[in-house]
């Protein structure tokens, strides 16, 4: 089977996400049911616990608060509540814009750690002090935008969590990361998180009714690079 290009992934994983739940407003991924693989207490000194999409249990003494992660977990994780102290992966483009993966995130207020595939700057990522580090997985057990000679370096500076992207209903994906952010102490049920699912649900109603008026309807997914048009 043909490998499908990086970039493909991330438009049909994190791209349509946030294209999506865009409808009508910012950005932002629908809420989601509390937490159902993770402990957590209300306040932030108590234990905390999560098992991740590899079967990776995590367990530190306390919630998180210092979290880095790739730029489409960041998005996805910004618009839930949560603001991730650093990123990697595309966040920012030649012009010095915000690139459309790391969709709302204010990239003048995170630490970056690398932009491109293959970039990620261990000695940076170390000296931030992390808590965990967030990244989605297209291949099995595989933290997107950390390279592979990176990880046992990574590991060692603080815990991670994989959410599995390939694979899975898009609505589950968008689910996971509320769970993870409701863990991390975000608030599922805050004004522009319900506002969002709330545009999320209309969105995927008109798409409904268009697909039954128009049965033989074929789309296609695409994500554009400067030097390519990737199809899905």
């Amino acid at each position: 089977m043909a490998t499908v290009p990086r970039r493909t992934l991330v438009g049909v994983g994190v791209g349509v996400v946030l294209g999506l739940s865009a409808c009508g407003g910012t950005a932002s991924p629908p809420a989601a049911a509390p937490a159902t693989s993770a402990t957590a207490s209300s306040a932030e000194q108590g234990p905390w616990t999560w098992t991740d999409d590899r079967g990776k249990n995590i367990s530190l003494p306390q919630r998180p608060q210092r979290v880095v992660a790739q730029s489409g977990a960041a998005a996805a994780l910004w618009d839930f509540g949560v603001r991730p102290i650093a990123v990697f992966g595309p966040h920012k483009l030649k012009d010095g814009g915000r690139d459309p993966e790391v969709g709302e995130v204010d990239v003048t207020k995170v630490e970056s750690i690398g932009n491109v595939w293959g970039e990620f700057n261990v000695e940076k990522y170390a000296s931030l002090q992390p808590d965990l580090l967030v990244a989605g997985m297209y291949q099995k057990d595989s933290l997107w935008y950390v390279p592979p000679e990176s990880v046992q370096t990574v590991d060692q500076v603080a815990p991670t969590v994989g959410v599995q992207l390939s694979g899975k209903p898009l609505v589950e994906i968008i689910e996971k990361y509320g769970e993870l952010a409701a863990a991390l102490g975000a608030d599922p049920n805050a004004a522009p998180v319900v506002e969002a699912k709330n545009r999320f649900d209309a969105a995927a109603a008109a798409l409904k009714t268009l697909a039954a008026a128009k049965p033989d309807l074929k789309i296609m997914v695409v994500t554009g690079a400067p030097d390519a048009l990737y199809v899905a």
